[in-house]
């Protein structure tokens, strides 16, 4: 599961996150990656323009808060925020494609047949009701969405499709009643197929 973002904190055993990066060293974030610096004596030493009255930098790429000893409730939501908005920054990269064959051009079809049958590793999602299946893609951050019930309209048998993404075992599987927990609901909204780009940080929780 790739990384979100990256949180520097002294003093600190080595924190194991789906998404985020635990660093004792700014040196060794992920510059690619927004940051959040916890302790104020940190970022007076890291931030070169650093002022007490500004929280965040670099068009919100590089941010900063006290830690639990110095303020804990300011910690505390500077912390929920900075995760909450690097996961919107990440989401907001992702892409969403429905799969209508009823106006797929045939290449773009065999195109992403041949995809779905192929080594890259892809984490599928069926909807409780078997109605819907969500595919990601995180080498293309791309999610398909293809509905079950216009296969069978069309004759294509939903059985048979799920089948074949069965059978490729570069393909994950998530459970039909796996779902997010209130913080990421308030994130994703309705967006049922932003659970598959989180899916390493829920499976780990």
């Amino acid at each position: 599961m790739q990384k979100l973002g990256n949180i520097v904190i002294k003093n600190t055993t080595k924190k194991d996150d789906a998404l985020f990066n635990y660093v004792s060293d700014y040196d060794k974030i992920d510059n690619t990656l927004p940051t959040l610096i916890i302790g104020l004596e940190s970022a007076q030493n890291i931030i070169p323009s650093f002022t007490i009255l500004q929280k965040n930098y670099d068009n919100g790429m590089l941010c900063w808060t006290f830690n639990k000893r110095e303020r804990r409730d300011e910690y505390n939501w500077d912390l929920k925020r900075f995760k909450n908005n690097a996961i919107m920054l990440f989401l907001s990269k992702i892409k969403y494609e429905y799969i209508d064959f009823t106006c797929y051009p045939m290449y773009k079809t065999k195109q992403l047949i041949k995809y779905l049958r192929g080594k890259d590793k892809k984490i599928c999602f069926i909807t409780r009701n078997s109605k819907f299946v969500f595919i990601y893609s995180q080498k293309y951050r791309c999610v398909w969405g293809l509905s079950l019930t216009l296969c069978e309209y069309l004759g294509i048998s939903k059985v048979k499709v799920l089948k074949q993404l069965r059978e490729n075992t570069n393909n994950v599987f998530i459970n039909g009643n796996f779902t997010p927990n209130d913080e990421i609901k308030d994130i994703i909204k309705y967006n049922t197929h932003y659970i598959l780009p989180l899916y390493g940080y829920f499976s780990e929780k």
